[in-house]
């Protein structure tokens, strides 16, 4: 798995941060600081994401009875769900979505602790059920997480369009690039300390995700109207 993950991390560079750079480097000369803070954010949402439904699958698997199984449903429940909240995010106007954000982000953070301490006795109390009924229930248990957990990105993406566009292919590379490489160091941190921690990893992701978004400058308006505002001092 060590291995593993040094050849994926070396693929990473290779064909996602090395094109991105060549292609899409200019872009980061102007407004580090910001840029930075977004892109960070992008790459804790890609390993939070990823290590959270890795670790998932590996919790499913007593309950649902097969490698096979567990790895359909959660894989199913994850895209299915969080394409769902993706597009609920639509709904969420321009103005005010750094507050909204930060309440997902904790909601969600709130949400991997409730499974960790929930879904063990659910587990073991209905895993005598039949098969079609755990699968059932299993879609509906990853359900309101995977909603939530597909929420930050579109938002972010928004955010983005709004202050630094020219950086939103950065977002998606590392974004990217953190799930492809996350994804091993799931497995990493689950078998060294255990799937609840591996979870509680994705939650400090997500946390730090939210401290990222937060300390970036504020751009809640128009990249125009900011401008008018500048105009308007300088005058003054």
């Amino acid at each position: 798995l060590f291995a593993l993950l040094g050849i994926t991390s070396v693929l990473v560079l290779l064909f996602i941060i090395g094109p991105l750079v060549l292609v899409r480097g200019k872009a980061l000369s102007t407004g580090v600081g910001t840029k930075l803070s977004f892109l960070l954010y992008f790459a804790c949402l890609g390993a939070g994401f990823i290590i959270v439904e890795v670790a998932m699958i590996q919790k499913f698997i007593l309950f649902l009875g097969h490698p096979v199984y567990s790895l359909a449903v959660i894989l199913f429940s994850v895209l299915a769900f969080s394409a769902i909240g993706s597009c609920l995010t639509g709904r969420f106007s321009e103005e005010g979505l750094t507050p909204v954000l930060i309440k997902l982000l904790c909601g969600l953070v709130l949400l991997l602790i409730l499974y960790v301490v929930a879904l063990p006795p659910i587990f073991y109390g209905l895993v005598g059920l039949a098969r079609e009924i755990r699968i059932v229930l299993a879609v509906v248990l990853m359900a309101p997480l995977a909603m939530v957990m597909g929420m930050p990105m579109p938002i972010g993406i928004r955010m983005l369009a709004r202050s630094a566009p020219e950086i939103i292919p950065w977002a998606w590379g590392v974004n990217g690039a953190t799930s492809v490489m996350g994804s091993v160091a799931a497995l990493v941190i689950a078998i060294l300390t255990g799937f609840n921690q591996a979870l509680f990893v994705g939650a400090g992701l997500y946390l730090m995700a939210m401290v990222f978004i937060t300390r970036r400058q504020p751009v809640d308006q128009p990249i125009e109207a900011a401008g008018k505002r500048i105009e308007a001092q300088a005058s003054a």
